[in-house]
C-alpha cells in the first residue's frame, strides 16, 4: 500500500470509528465521542475533512483512545470487547512509597485493583499511582496525597516525574532538560538541581495528576 493510500485509509477507519460510536446511542455526534474519549475536537475535525497525514505514533494514539485493537485504522475496525477493556480500565495499581533516605524511596505495591479511582481518567491500563507517605515533598506534595503516573506518556520540560535509577532509588523531580549524555532536574522547591547520566537512569515516567488527601 503506497503512503498516501494508507493515510486515507487511516482517515477512512477513523470516520468509522467515531461513526460506529455515534451509532451506540451513547453519543450524540462526533464532537461529543472526541471529548469523552479526550481527543481535540479541531483537530480530529481538520484530521477528517483534509488531507492532513496521520503518522504511524498517532494512529496507534488514537487506537487506544478510542477502543480500538492495534492496527485498526491502517487494517480494519476492530474494538477491543467491551468486559476487556472495562477490566484494563480497573486494574490500577496502587503502590506506598517506603522511604531509604531524603527524598529517596522504593516502592510497595499495596492494591492490585485501585478501582475506585478508574471514573477519574479515560485511559488508566497505562496509570499507576503512589502515595506519598513523607513530608520531604512538601508543600508541593503532602503526605498522604497520591500522585498518578503514566508509564507510556514520554516526560516534558517542566513535567513532575518519577525517576527511577539503576541503583533502584526512585526520586520525584521536575525535568529541566535533556542532553545527549544526561537528563537535568530540580527538586521540587526549585532549591537545587541534580544531574544524573541517561545510563544511570533506568526510566523516568510523568505525574500526570495530584490527588490530595480530601480529594481521595
Amino acid at each position: 500500500m503506497l503512503p498516501s493510500e494508507l493515510f486515507e485509509k487511516r482517515r477512512q477507519n477513523l470516520t468509522q470509528a467515531i461513526d460506529h460510536w455515534v451509532a451506540t446511542g451513547s453519543f450524540k455526534n462526533g464532537k461529543a465521542v472526541c471529548e469523552h474519549f479526550g481527543l481535540a475536537v479541531p483537530l480530529i475535525s481538520q484530521l477528517l475533512n483534509s488531507h492532513r497525514q496521520i503518522g504511524e505514533k498517532f494512529a496507534r494514539e488514537l487506537e487506544s483512545q478510542l477502543g480500538l485493537i492495534k492496527g485498526s485504522l491502517d487494517d480494519e475496525v476492530q474494538f477491543i470487547e467491551q468486559d476487556k477493556r472495562t477490566k484494563e480500565q480497573v486494574s490500577l495499581v496502587l503502590f506506598e512509597m517506603q522511604v531509604v533516605e531524603t527524598q529517596a524511596f522504593s516502592l510497595k505495591p499495596i492494591s492490585n485493583n485501585a478501582s475506585q479511582y478508574s471514573a477519574l481518567f479515560k485511559n488508566t491500563q497505562d496509570l499507576y499511582f503512589i502515595r506519598i507517605t513523607a513530608s520531604y515533598y512538601a508543600p508541593v506534595l503532602q503526605e498522604g496525597w497520591l500522585v498518578v503516573c503514566d508509564e507510556r506518556r514520554g516526560v516534558e520540560r517542566s513535567d513532575l516525574a518519577c525517576v527511577y535509577l539503576r541503583n533502584g532509588l526512585n526520586l520525584i523531580l521536575n525535568v529541566m532538560q535533556q542532553t545527549d549524555d544526561t537528563w537535568q532536574f530540580a527538586s521540587l522547591d526549585q532549591k537545587r538541581q541534580v544531574e544524573f547520566l541517561q545510563s544511570d537512569i533506568e526510566k523516568l515516567h510523568p505525574i500526570i495528576a495530584i490527588l490530595p488527601s480530601s480529594f481521595i
